[in-house]
């Protein structure tokens, strides 16, 4: 038994996420970048030879959030190097670029609206069957 001699998969976890906590004021402000350290090994007295961050990053432009992606893979090797461990990839997931649709907006605002009250009404007569129902229960 040497744990100094270990090298912390969680440690470099926990700079890559000290790393991605100072990207935040250098990327556009409508970018989001959100994780959670889902793996930080087994027990509190036990080096972990393996950790595991989910991350999510978000951008309205594909082009700018490639390039806040190729500087969050630099941090995720840099919290490698100083910490001697390794660090692999696995992208789940990916959109493109938001296209909005002015027309298809209003529409769906219009349209919306009034499903909103249609449901709004829905609900206010089944809560007064519920209520009904509940005090003739209770004459009984």
């Amino acid at each position: 038994m040497a744990p100094d001699r270990g090298r912390s998969a969680l440690d470099a976890i926990m700079l890559m996420g000290n790393g991605i906590e100072f990207m935040r004021e250098h990327v556009p402000s409508n970018t989001r970048m959100h994780y959670i350290i889902n793996n930080g090994g087994v027990a509190p007295n036990v080096v972990p030879d393996t950790a595991e961050m989910y991350l999510v990053a978000r951008s309205p432009s594909s082009v700018v959030l490639a390039g806040i992606w190729a500087r969050i893979l630099k941090v995720a090797q840099g919290a490698a190097m100083m910490t001697e461990t390794t660090v692999d990839v696995k992208i789940v997931s990916a959109d493109a670029s938001i296209v909005t649709n002015d027309v298809l907006a209003k529409q769906l605002n219009r349209t919306g609206t009034s499903w909103r009250l249609r449901i709004h009404a829905r609900r206010k007569a089944l809560r007064r069957r519920v209520a009904e129902k509940l005090a003739a229960g209770r004459r009984r």
